[in-house]
């Protein structure tokens, strides 16, 4: 009988964990990382139209001391001119940043703290499955060129080497 429950649980595990990848792009034959990220899911960080970021149609948020100490992140471009640039250092920290022509989408439940973007206060998530991982609320933000986008930032690492709260109080710093 344990037998059986421990199989059931681990199929239901598994059947949760495909129905929150994230959603079909608008051309409906590939996920869409962004739409996956501003809905709260799990994405696959594989989903994208292309690397080049020549193709980005938003203002690029960046973290410069990150790109002057471990180089610039890569890109992943969708369609729409979305993207979503990795910042990998060593350790197994990341940094992700999402840019997008997209409205913010409000999450079904409340923020688990508190953390400061470009001088504005927002919430966080802990979006960590099995390493602690923290994604900012969905913010609408303007470049010094006066255009806007929808921006969500993620840090995370491995477990023992960061926490939640190491992560929330450590965001590296973002400029235009």
């Amino acid at each position: 009988m344990m037998k059986a429950t421990l199989l059931l649980s681990a199929a239901l595990l598994a059947l949760h964990s495909c129905a929150n990848v994230a959603a079909p792009s608008s051309s409906g034959d590939t996920p869409d990382l962004v739409a996956g990220v501003l809905a709260g899911e799990l994405v696959d960080e594989n989903a994208y139209t292309s690397k080049d970021p020549a193709r980005i149609s938003v203002p690029i948020l960046r973290a410069p001391d990150l790109e002057a100490k471990y180089g610039k992140p890569e890109y992943s471009v969708m369609a729409d001119g979305s993207y979503a640039a990795r910042h990998q250092m060593p350790g197994g920290s990341y940094l992700r940043i999402v840019g997008t022509p997209r409205p913010p989408k409000k999450l079904p439940y409340d923020a688990h703290g508190p953390l400061t973007l470009m001088g504005r206060d927002i919430g966080f998530f802990t979006t960590g499955n099995e390493d602690p991982e923290i994604t900012s609320e969905s913010i609408v933000m303007r470049a010094p060129d006066g255009r806007s986008a929808t921006y969500v930032v993620t840090h995370g690492g491995r477990t023992g080497s960061v926490t939640e709260r190491s992560l929330s109080r450590g965001l590296p710093r973002l400029s235009w």
